[in-house]
């Protein structure tokens, strides 16, 4: 599901998907290509990717 609109102040589109026991995932694309994105696991742990131009591609743990 695309969410988000111009009155939000992050550049890109941004997309949300929801999953099965309680779990979901979000993206934020600019000009065709995913550049961030977070994910809630079933344990309730949110795991961020960062793949910009200015991030190093890491997978961050970011905990409850």
């Amino acid at each position: 599901m695309k969410v988000g609109e111009a009155s939000f102040k992050i550049l890109g589109e941004k997309y949300h998907w929801n999953g099965k026991e309680n779990t979901s995932f979000n993206i934020r694309v600019i000009s065709c290509k995913v550049i961030d994105g977070n994910v809630k696991t079933p344990a309730g742990r949110f795991i961020s990717l960062d793949i910009s131009l200015e991030g190093n591609g890491e997978i961050n743990e970011l905990g409850k």
